[in-house]
């Protein structure tokens, strides 16, 4: 009987682990904001993303002048644009 089980877990193989690459758990009491990226960016908001809404906007962007958006989430808006008027 065993090398029946031997050779179908050969044949059939081994059963795959879960994956848990994805579950974040400091285990500081609270549970993770977010576990996935849904905006797809490679930012998550635990990892500093402000709208995972929008792959546009993450820690790793340029800011973009004139949207009138934390584009880099530094909480600063439009930082190191000219905002004078040139008239």
């Amino acid at each position: 009987m065993l090398g029946l089980i031997a050779t179908l877990t050969l044949l059939l193989g081994c059963p795959s682990s879960p994956d848990y690459s994805d579950v974040k758990d400091d285990f500081d009491g609270h549970e993770p904001e977010e576990l996935g990226d849904d905006d797809n960016d490679g930012w998550t908001t635990d990892a500093g993303d402000c709208d995972d809404d929008n792959a546009d906007v993450n820690p790793g962007a340029s800011e973009v002048c004139g949207n009138q958006v934390d584009d880099d989430c530094d909480e600063d808006v439009d930082e190191g644009c000219d905002t004078a008027d040139s008239g």
